[in-house]
This record gives C-alpha cells, structure tokens and sequence, in this order.
C-alpha cells in the first residue's frame, strides 16, 4: 500500500492511495467525517461493520465516530478526502447515525440508513438521477 497527500489544510485533507489485492487499512475510527471515491479496482469498505462493496467511480460516507476499514479485492486506487469539522445535527436528524451512500455509473444513488444503536440497518433508499 502506498499513499500520499495531495493537499492539507486546517478544515480538511486530501489523500490518495495505492493498493494490491488482499491489501487495506485495518478498522479504525476518526474523529471527522471523510469521503472514499474509488479511482481505479475494487474494493470492500466496512463502516459500522456493514460491508459495501466499493468499484471505480463510486463514492462512500466514512461517518465521524464509526469504525471502517478498507480491503482490496483487487488492485485499488481511491481518494480520500477528510472534513475537519464537528458534526453537527443537520435537517432535524438527531446524531449519531450512519448514512452509508453509493453512487454508482448509471447515476443510481444508493442510501443506507444505520441506526443510531448501530443495529438493524434501514432499507435502502435508491435514487436514481
């Protein structure tokens, strides 16, 4: 695994990484929310021990507090871009929960709701553009 940052600043960072299959970051948590877009391969990203299977071109909400790794399934390629900011409640949503969202080619937006427990995840929301 190889990586690099591309850009830091106070309020966020931008990250871009490298991986071979079987590869990852092991399960952790952050203090900010981040966004992983896949770049190049595919990969399986774990948030909240909810498995989402990640390809090029889609993106995934890593929510601040909550654990997630990621692992290669083949040769990777992503960016990770990390918002230094608290959360804060927005829309009338009581914190915590976990949004994980999937925006694939077809412009098909895939929303999964997970509890603020972490349990029983919600049905997927999809919206397609």
């Amino acid at each position: 695994m190889v990586s690099r940052v591309i850009l830091s600043r106070e309020k966020g960072s931008v990250t871009i990484f490298a991986f071979d299959e079987g590869q990852g970051l092991s399960e952790h948590t952050s203090p900010f929310d981040a966004l992983v877009q896949a770049v190049e391969g595919e990969a399986e990203v774990t948030v909240a021990g909810k498995p989402i299977a990640l390809k090029t071109g889609e993106v995934v909400l890593l929510p601040a507090e909550k654990p997630h790794a990621v692992k290669a399934t083949s040769r990777f390629k992503m960016v990770l871009t990390m918002i230094r900011a608290k959360n804060k409640p927005t829309l009338g949503i009581p914190r915590p929960i976990t949004l994980c969202c999937v925006c694939d080619k077809s412009s098909r937006l895939t929303v999964t709701v997970v509890s603020a427990s972490g349990s029983e995840p919600t049905p997927e929301l999809v919206y397609h553009g």
